[in-house]
């Protein structure tokens, strides 16, 4: 027998048991899942055409975006080219535009076509879900897991729209599934580094806020080495080689298929979106406390959001033990959510889909805190709270705190009211863990903890459902609508506008993207436009109606207005010129 094969033995010999499940076994959490996944499918593709919630994000995104990704797509089923004017989606998200391609090449173009690229990738998240968390723990944990990821509500709603961050979700978790086969054969921690390159480089950058590359780096050392960096010198760095090739030959395949051909508008759109920075580092606190409330993303999951927060408690109190023992999928959720904050505030700008980001590692810790919570026999309190347990406690306690005055609309002195709530939490946390039961030792019932367990579950669904249902009562179809009503322009029409890719969704029209970085010179002449698209909100043009009219005076003073469209925020205004 080989040394890697010894320690392998070892290692699996000296693994901790696995958590006591509910009184039954494997079959029945297979089964149960099976059902998850029918339930979630259904939930994804009912009412598909309709529109987005209104009460999603706070920005127009839900209503333009889908247009806006879809782009590429359509340029290449109506007119033969992946590039044909400088909005080149296909620069930065390349794989969901050719998925999307061959969607429409077999069904024709939609919005519920369109839809159905997301939705796979979100059954097949749910599905490694559940692989991954089977993998270290058992079906238990693998079950709660997923369920929580299936019926997320904003996870869900988003799997429903034609937009990237679903696809990018899906590559970050089959990244760590790969990563956790590394074991098996050094050949998948290289497939781990394709499926995180592929998520950054050909379906959005923003898989690069996740933070999964240094988490994996972090995580191959902590396990090859039993502490970070010590012993660096022992360590078989291959499968790390392995990984870091997976990433460097996604990138050169980007680059030669991606950047070189397209150089100019992929740099265009790379450096055309900038959300702005913080300016201070005061600034960047705000934007990190703020990550989850100001979307009302922990307000529509707060039962997922208390349950991680409360396994973070759980993790570093055990910190030191943590770093060296926790299981993988344990140490890359921790440090998923939190670089995942860090990264998301470096900008100004994250509505809610780019917090999506977020989701999977919360639903990994409340599964994690509940299969826990259902595995524990005897509860009793160990050893002594240090001063550095205890300041890590009211650092994370003042961050829930924060969240939570906001979730319950609490918006004066927040800071200050934040501070004396975490120091409460704290001492009665202090208090409740020096009590005599607790240090000697309480036992809890497996029917006390399958109940428990079962209850906090119908409560997660039901708040979840109940959204899900308020949106499914009073679906509307506003926009399919304008697509196939405006099949009604005379053949060969071009509309140009931020709208033009939704407007454009159930017909044939070209769609030119107009951004303040894209398709801004020489619009009218370049590309025959014959109709503008502008969004009137609050009685006022939007931007684009000012940069028509700025810039192309002598098309909009002679202009007339052919289709108008109320939209939930606004109206939509469609012009000859």
């Amino acid at each position: 027998m080989t040394k890697d094969k010894k320690r392998k033995a070892k290692e699996k010999t000296e693994k901790s048991p696995k958590p006591a499940g509910f009184p039954f076994g494997d079959k029945t959490f297979y089964t149960l899942f099976l059902l998850v996944i029918i339930l979630a499918l259904f939930l994804r593709l009912n009412h598909l055409s309709s529109d987005p919630a209104l009460n999603l994000s706070w920005s127009m995104g839900p209503f333009t975006d889908e247009g806006h990704v879809v782009s590429d797509a359509r340029d290449k089923l109506f007119f033969g080219g992946w590039n044909l004017d400088d909005f080149f989606r296909m620069g930065v998200s390349g794989l969901v535009t050719v998925l999307t391609f061959i969607v429409f090449k077999l069904f024709g173009s939609g919005f519920a076509q369109a839809r159905l690229v997301p939705i796979l990738f979100s059954l097949l998240s749910i599905l490694f879900v559940f692989i991954v968390l089977k993998k270290e723990h058992n079906s238990k944990f693998a079950f709660l897991g997923s369920f929580f990821l299936a019926f997320c509500y904003v996870y869900l709603m988003h799997n429903r729209l034609a937009l990237e961050e679903t696809t990018l979700i899906f590559f970050l978790v089959l990244s760590i599934f790969f990563w956790q086969k590394g074991e098996e054969k050094l050949l998948f921690y290289g497939c781990s580094g394709l499926s995180l390159g592929c998520a950054t480089l050909f379906v959005k950058p923003l898989g690069l806020f996740s933070g999964l590359v240094l988490i994996i780096i972090l995580d191959f050392f902590r396990r090859k080495s039993g502490s970070f960096f010590k012993n660096i010198k022992l360590v078989k760095i291959k499968p790390l080689f392995y990984f870091v090739l997976g990433l460097f030959l996604v990138l050169i395949v980007w680059l030669v298929l991606i950047f070189a051909p397209y150089r100019e508008v992929v740099i265009k759109i790379l450096t055309g979106t900038s959300a702005g920075r913080p300016e201070n580092i005061f600034e960047y606190i705000k934007n990190f406390l703020n990550l989850g409330t100001n979307d009302r993303l922990f307000n529509r999951m707060p039962l997922i959001f208390f349950l991680s927060f409360c396994y973070f408690l759980y993790w570093f109190k055990n910190l030191k033990q943590n770093l060296k023992n926790s299981s993988s999928i344990e140490f890359i959720s921790v440090l998923w959510l939190f670089l995942g904050m860090l990264f998301l505030s470096i900008t100004n700008y994250h509505p809610i889909r780019y917090q999506m980001i977020l989701i999977p590692p919360l639903c990994l810790l409340a599964g994690l805190a509940l299969g826990k919570l259902s595995g524990m026999e005897f509860f009793k309190t160990k050893g002594r709270l240090t001063l550095f347990t205890l300041i890590i406690w009211w650092v994370i306690l003042f961050t829930f705190s924060y969240n939570l005055l906001r979730l319950i609309s609490v918006y004066q002195a927040m800071v200050f009211k934040s501070i004396i709530l975490a120091s409460l939490i704290l001492l009665l946390l202090f208090l409740f863990y020096s009590l005599k039961p607790f240090r000697k030792g309480v036992k809890i019932g497996v029917r006390l903890r399958a109940l428990s367990v079962f209850l906090l579950l119908i409560l997660f669904f039901l708040i979840q459902l109940n959204q899900y249902s308020s949106w499914a009562s009073n679906t509307q179809n506003t926009l399919t609508h304008i697509s196939r009503d405006l099949r009604s322009l005379p053949s060969g029409s071009v509309i140009a506008g931020p709208w033009a890719g939704t407007v454009c969704m159930e017909n044939s029209h070209r769609a030119i993207i107009v951004q303040n970085w894209a398709n801004t010179e020489n619009l009218i002449e370049r590309f025959g436009v014959t109709h503008l698209v502008v969004f009137l909100i609050g009685g006022r043009v939007s931007w684009e109606g000012e940069f028509f009219r700025k810039n192309y005076p002598q098309a909009t003073e002679g202009a007339t207005l052919t289709n108008q469209y109320k939209l939930p925020k606004g109206m939509l205004l469609i012009y000859k010129i």
